[in-house]
């Protein structure tokens, strides 16, 4: 099973009979408050960007391994179900890894974690993840601006 994130933009709410959508605004309960700006299971439409990430689920819980090594916690830190909600990338840690939405207003926390975190990104992690690192960046600096991102 894979990981697939797609950036929406220009996105529009459609009427729940709609055929023709890109995308049902939609997360595991845990994760509602990611996709606040967003009419719960509502069908939208939008511009896609591109399919900005596609590996293994696998591959994404290494990769926030890495993300919490990075800011000084335990490489299984994020898997604690009570995360608290100030720990840099929170949004991404207490978040499913293989479907759901992440709203504009979460894209822009996770946006500004990304940045503060680029340099010490760039001077500690392994190449393979710094690329992911900086396609995770993408993502959410596309998504921040009234955008969407949606796992599936």
């Amino acid at each position: 099973m894979g990981l697939d994130v797609k950036v929406f933009q220009n996105i529009t709410k459609l009427s729940k009979d709609a055929e023709d959508y890109d995308f049902i605004a939609f997360n595991y309960k845990e994760f509602k408050e990611r996709c606040q700006n967003l009419e719960w299971r509502a069908k939208y439409k939008g511009e896609t960007k591109k399919r900005m990430i596609s590996y293994p689920c696998s591959s994404h819980n290494d990769f926030r391994r890495e993300l919490a090594v990075l800011i000084g916690k335990e490489r299984k830190f994020w898997e604690n179900p009570d995360v608290p909600k100030d720990v840099p990338f929170y949004e991404l840690f207490d978040f499913a890894d293989n479907e759901g939405t992440i709203d504009s207003e979460s894209s822009q926390n996770l946006y500004n974690d990304f940045v503060e975190y680029k340099q010490l990104a760039t001077d500690k992690l392994p190449v393979y993840y710094l690329e992911y690192y900086g396609r995770w960046l993408e993502v959410f600096e596309l998504a921040k601006d009234a955008g969407v991102v949606v796992f599936s």
